[in-house]
Parts: C-alpha cells; sequence; structure tokens
C-alpha cells in the first residue's frame, strides 16, 4: 500500500468514526429526554405508587427500544451492540430490584438510582464520551448525598434532575448540540 493510499484510507477511517458520533446525538439526546420524562413524573407525581412506576418504567423502555430501532444502522458497530448489551442487563437488573420490592425498605429507589448511573457511566467508557460518564458519576454521587443528607427532599431532587434532563434532551435534540 502506498503512502497515498495509507492517508485516504485513515482519512476515510475518520470521516467514518465522525459520521457516527454525530449519528449518536439524536439518540442520546431521545434517551435523555424519555427517562428525563419518567423521572419526572415518576418522583413528581407517584413517588411511593410501585404500579405507575411500573408503568412509566415499561413506557421508558419501550420508547428507548424505538429509538434503538430507529438508529439501528448507527448502532451496528461494536459500540451499539456493546451499549445494547450493556442496557439489557441494566434492564434485567431492574427488573430484579423491582421484584426484590419491599425487601429493599427505603434504599430500593437509591439501588436503582445507582444501578442507572452505572448505566450511564458504562455507556460513556463504550461510547468514548467522558461526558456521559461525568454525568453518571455525578448522578451517582448526587443520589447517594441527597439519600443521606437530605432524605425528605430525595424525590423532589429526583423529580427536579428529571425535568433538567428532559430539558436538556430536548434541548440538545432540537439544537443539534454535539
Amino acid at each position: 500500500m502506498s503512502r497515498e493510499e495509507a492517508k485516504n484510507l485513515l482519512y476515510a477511517a475518520q470521516e467514518g468514526a465522525a459520521l457516527a458520533s454525530r449519528a449518536q446525538g439524536p439518540f442520546l439526546s431521545g434517551l435523555l429526554a424519555v427517562w428525563g420524562a419518567v423521572y419526572a413524573l415518576g418522583y413528581g407525581l407517584f413517588p411511593d405508587s410501585g404500579g405507575a412506576w411500573a408503568l412509566l418504567i415499561v413506557a421508558g423502555f419501550a420508547l428507548s427500544f424505538y429509538l434503538g430501532g430507529r438508529e439501528a444502522r448507527h448502532l451496528r458497530t461494536g459500540a451499539g451492540r456493546m451499549l445494547a448489551l450493556l442496557w439489557s442487563a441494566f434492564g434485567l437488573d431492574l427488573f430484579a430490584l423491582m421484584l426484590a420490592g419491599e425487601g429493599l425498605g427505603s434504599g430500593r429507589s437509591l439501588a436503582i438510582n445507582l444501578l442507572v448511573a452505572l448505566a450511564w457511566m458504562g455507556s460513556g467508557v463504550v461510547l468514548e464520551r467522558s461526558g456521559i460518564l461525568l454525568a453518571g458519576a455525578l448522578f451517582a454521587l448526587v443520589n447517594a448525598l441527597v439519600f443521606a443528607l437530605f432524605p425528605a427532599l430525595y424525590f423532589p431532587v429526583l423529580a427536579g434532575a428529571g425535568l433538567l434532563a428532559l430539558s436538556f434532551g430536548l434541548f440538545w435534540r432540537t439544537r443539534g448540540l454535539r
């Protein structure tokens, strides 16, 4: 292979990676908006209703898989498959935590939210996006601090975080933030 051919091949690979990265934006902003809405509604209106939460979570996963299906052509990469496996494992763990139910007591919401944070951090690693990794880490830290120091504010803070995520996801989607 000549030097010029190698240079062209490298350029094509870089362009392909940039295109795949830009394609993730609509998918990630959609996920942020969906799960922001789940948190805003769940913690804002139905913090103690297991039935309402179950419906919200099923709706959230259904919309997430719909968004993933729409972006499937961009997510068929190795990273896309790892991301699908990561979030499928998260869904299974979430289901297991919900089955444990009241046995976890007041820490159930914290356990679920730390699992969510871990899934976001893992997504940041898989997609090589430090912002997603940092957002997951901050979400875990805020959850633990508010739960430990201000337990009465835990649900309202998470409802507010959901509204913030929903707003940012919609802004990101409409403004094309990268």
